[in-house]
């Protein structure tokens, strides 16, 4: 049976008649289970693996290989998927990135992790407020002015 490619129905209604008779039924599962796809067929039901065989005729990953003249029977086989293509190589590292060295070491942080930002700002607003130095400098700045 010729199938255009895409065509799920027409393999559908090529498929169909196999359901007939026993021998057909038990070519149609054989074929499902050569085509092996994942699928646990053993509860599909005759017109369950016309669909996934009609799927899979439609979309290449199965042939129907009938002999010519008295064998006549149906007969499918699973098409060899080709591999796909390797991905592209990575492209190579730009010399300026070569040449840069490595990446600095990220700093430590001044305050612990557990710091209440909110406390030490009212803290600061309230030391400018009164003109009270908070930093060292300001503090040394302000025992000279004071000696």
């Amino acid at each position: 049976m010729l199938v255009p490619a895409g065509d799920f129905f027409a393999a559908r209604q090529g498929l169909a008649p196999s359901l007939d008779d026993d021998a057909g039924s038990g070519l149609l599962r054989g074929a499902a289970v050569a085509l092996a796809d994942g699928s646990d067929i053993s509860r599909f039901d005759g017109h369950m693996l016309v669909d996934q065989l009609a799927a899979a005729l439609a979309d290449g990953r199965l042939r129907d290989v009938r002999g010519a003249g008295a064998m006549k029977m149906l007969r499918l086989v699973p098409v060899a998927t080709p591999a796909p293509p390797p991905p592209p190589p990575a492209p190579a590292p730009s010399p300026r990135a070569q040449a840069a060295g490595p990446a600095p070491a990220p700093a430590e942080s001044t305050f612990d992790a557990g710091l209440d930002v909110a406390a030490m700002v009212a803290v600061l607003v309230r030391a400018a407020q009164d003109g009270v130095p908070f930093c060292e400098e300001c503090a040394r700045a302000a025992a000279e002015a004071a000696a």
